[in-house]
């Protein structure tokens, strides 16, 4: 049986289509031949009507030159494209087609049914080793979908061919735990884990170009659906992607991030790529789920950014628009300030005075965590003398992780003032805990100098307390949310360990006189919050307290157990 050819020619003069007709069904007696006399109708055939091969004229009305092949190839997908052309073309011509994606070159003159029949042989034959050769470069080999980048060209297609009012959706999923089933089950059964996300996202959303990004980020790219659609099947997908999988022999749970935006004609794709990775990132911090990124989020990021320049050029300048602001750590039996911990302010020339978590954020971003660390503590090693009691400065886990200039810093400040316990520094237990060797290292050198260590926010992460005996800690504070959901008793547990290990506690959030009622009777050593006094540029200056009176001395207080470092 006659094999049979799906033929689309693209041809305006009608003499020459006819011959060109009848030497391909001399070659290929049951071809089909479609003939058109312009580009954009061969473009809209080839969208509803697959072919095995396409001839087309370099001179057609719409179109003329090179130009008709690269809308065709385009066009064509996996379909061969042949130009012709009734000039003797010269061979920088023909490689130019041929780089294009043309899979032959042929002079009108000499189109006979034998080179027609070589011609359409040797194209389809090429075109599909072409194909098999591209699919394996572009495929990720683990999932079979697209691998990066031609997920990228997928997307940079689907901005090419939309207009202003075409949406194009590009959606973002972050698988979660993969790690944590590698590393209980084996890599074997996390690479299952990917292979069903694959499956199911390209069940999920037929007709998107579906691609793994790498480890266990996926991406796709909808063109076909409207918005609304588009984002009720990717919502879909999220519920559908999360509960118990059936992994071989294995249950497990599983669940994913989406991230998703919104493009048009109009639109980069790789400001796309940025935008859906912010907000799978926003996903991901309210514990899996959709997250659209709109206009709010843009306005949002476009101030960050500007934020972040702004930082940039405080660096430069000295940070001469920051201050530090200092909270009173009070003596609970007292009532007087007993420590001062600095709080860094930016006072911004246009938002005011702006506290450090409208501005925390960007300085991670930026990575200007250490030059900010470096910052506070110098100001505050420059206090020393002024301030009647100990000051206590943050210090992140970035600077931390590479401590060398941190600690250089702290030997010269060493050197010219007399810190010796009175300057605290505060770190959360989580970086003792990430950063064991590097953050321990530092801590214990810092500590010879003669520098105190806090542990902040103590109770809210890993809370170990058989690692305060082995790390440097001269000093605990309870995070306030302790007081806030009225969990008094894990208070009065920490308080008894602390004692036991001879380290004094500050509770902070201490906003009510109910709560430092039961702080002080329950022989907390100090406490800190807004009910004492909110953060000021130098609190101890004050001429006049307006800290409540004294408890009734009927409430006891055993002794306190104070280490060397942590002298109130």
């Amino acid at each position: 049986m006659p094999v049979a050819i799906e033929v689309l020619l693209v041809e305006d003069n009608p003499l020459d289509a006819l011959t060109h007709q009848a030497e391909i069904r001399k070659a290929y007696r049951n071809a089909r031949i479609e003939t058109v006399e312009r580009l954009a109708d061969a473009l809209h055939h080839l969208e509803r009507h697959p072919v095995d091969i396409v001839f087309a004229d370099l001179g057609l009305p719409d179109s003329q030159g090179l130009g008709t092949i690269e809308a065709l190839v385009d066009g064509a997908g996996n379909t061969p494209v042949v130009a012709l052309t009734g000039r003797d073309p010269d061979e920088e011509q023909q490689q130019r087609a041929i780089d294009m994606g043309a899979q032959d070159f042929l002079y009108k003159q000499m189109t006979l049914a034998d080179v027609y029949r070589n011609c359409i042989s040797n194209a389809i034959r090429r075109k599909r080793l072409e194909q098999e050769t591209l699919q394996s470069a572009l495929t990720d080999p683990l999932t079979g979908v697209l691998n990066r980048r031609a997920l990228m060209d997928a997307l940079d297609r689907a901005l090419r061919r939309a207009d202003s009012t075409t949406d194009v959706v590009l959606a973002f999923c972050d698988v979660d735990n993969v790690k944590r089933i590698n590393d209980t089950y084996g890599h074997s059964v996390g690479d299952d884990a990917l292979q069903l996300v694959a499956r199911e996202i390209q069940d999920g959303v037929p007709g998107a170009a579906v691609g793994r990004l790498g480890g266990d980020e996926f991406a796709m790219v909808i063109r076909d659906l409207d918005e609304h659609d588009a984002l009720a099947a990717i919502r879909e997908l999220c519920v559908r992607g999360c509960g118990l999988k059936r992994l071989g022999p294995h249950g497990i749970e599983m669940s994913a991030s989406w991230g998703v935006v919104v493009g048009d004609g109009d639109s980069d794709a790789q400001a796309m790529l940025t935008e859906v990775d912010r907000a799978v990132h926003r996903a991901k911090q309210q514990g899996g789920t959709v997250v659209v990124y709109d206009e709010t989020m843009r306005r949002d990021d476009l101030l960050a950014e500007q934020q972040i320049g702004q930082l940039r050029s405080q660096i430069r300048l000295g940070l001469s628009e920051f201050e530090l602001h200092f909270q009173e750590v009070v003596d609970t039996g007292t009532r007087h300030p007993v420590a001062y911990e600095g709080l860094l302010r930016w006072n911004h020339p246009h938002r005011g005075l702006l506290p450090a978590g409208a501005f925390i954020g960007q300085l991670q971003q930026s990575n200007l965590v250490p030059d900010i660390d470096h910052w506070v503590v110098r100001q505050a090693a420059g206090l020393l003398e002024a301030v009647p009691g100990r000051l206590h400065v943050n210090v992140s886990p970035v600077t931390l992780r590479e401590p060398e200039q941190y600690l250089h810093l702290m030997r010269e400040l060493a050197e010219v003032h007399d810190v010796a316990g009175r300057l605290v520094l505060e770190v959360t237990e989580d970086t003792l805990i990430e950063h064991a060797d590097a953050g321990v290292r530092a801590l214990l050198e810092l500590q010879e100098m003669g520098f105190a260590i806090a542990i902040d926010d103590f109770g809210t992460g890993y809370s170990s307390f058989a690692y305060l005996e082995q790390l440097p800690v001269d000093w605990l504070k309870l995070d306030g949310q302790f007081l806030r959901q009225g969990s008094y008793s894990l208070i009065e547990g920490m308080a008894h360990i602390g004692r036991t290990l001879r380290i004094p506690i500050i509770v902070e959030g201490v906003e009510t006189q109910e709560q430092h009622d039961w702080l002080a009777a329950g022989a907390i050593e100090c406490g800190q919050g807004y009910f004492y006094h909110r953060p000021a540029r130098e609190p101890w200056q004050r001429s006049s307290r307006t800290i409540p009176a004294a408890i009734p001395a009927s409430r006891q207080r055993p002794d306190r157990h104070v280490r060397d470092h942590g002298v109130v």
